[in-house]
């Protein structure tokens, strides 16, 4: 019977998605055809209303005493509380006030929960991911540990020079001629960048300047703050 109804168009029944006023609508549109508020045909008439233009009826709104609306109301939120659970899940609430209207309490935001199956797969595959990691870290430690770096990177023309990411750039480059590299400027940081001022002790010492090029040392100010390996053609980078 229903099949023959909805071939004919006669068939009605709201999306399961429709907002919570179409469905209060539609259930007191039935009720009022069943105590005789309204006339058959009236019902049919909103309801084929309804179903075309998914909003309540201007005439039934000015006709009837109704509590609920179409138009979402404006609220001004009061302030932002979490709070714990018994399991130190963090648990969002809102005060908020609606305009010109009374005070709600709180507002909760409903969650679906995750299905087990999908919960204990993500959670599988993040574990996973975490040991890849850990590996990664054990792996680079180890290569680390071994190399030595002397006095690299403590020449005057470097600036906070860190050991350990001196140690770490070194461990990503393998020569296999066997060749002793050293680090040198990045040429592209502010310190690389900066002209020499030409008054200070190194560029005094320089022989564009005169100087005996004792010190052998660059411009105070064009401190380098990103060393790099230099490289040759025998060299392979580990990464």
């Amino acid at each position: 019977d229903r099949l023959e109804k909805w071939r004919k168009g006669e068939d009605f029944a709201l999306h399961p998605e429709d907002p919570e006023f179409m469905k209060i609508y539609y259930e007191d549109l039935k009720m009022r055809a069943a105590l005789g508020d309204i006339k058959q045909e009236t019902f049919e008439f909103l309801k084929s209303d309804l179903m075309m233009k998914r909003e309540i009826s201007p005439w039934f709104e000015e006709k009837f005493l109704m509590n609920y609306s179409e138009v979402l109301e404006l609220v001004e939120v009061l302030s932002n509380e979490n709070s714990v659970d018994e399991n130190e899940n963090i648990i969002p609430s809102m005060y908020v006030k609606i305009v010109n209207k009374k005070l709600l309490p709180e507002c909760y935001v409903k969650m679906k929960c995750l299905d087990e199956e999908v919960a204990s797969k993500h959670l599988d595959e993040l574990t996973a991911y975490e040991a890849i990691l850990e590996e990664h870290r054990l792996d680079h430690e180890e290569k680390t540990a071994g190399i030595s770096i002397g006095g690299a990177g403590g020449g005057y023309g470097f600036k906070g020079v860190n050991k350990e990411d001196l140690k770490a750039k070194k461990s990503l480059v393998l020569c296999l001629a066997n060749k002793k590299h050293r680090f040198k400027s990045c040429s592209k940081c502010p310190g690389c960048l900066e002209t020499n001022c030409e008054i200070c002790v190194h560029c005094l010492d320089s022989p564009r300047n005169g100087g005996s090029n004792l010190l052998k040392q660059k411009c105070v100010k064009r401190l380098c703050i990103n060393p790099v390996m230099a490289t040759c053609g025998s060299c392979k980078w580990q990464i």
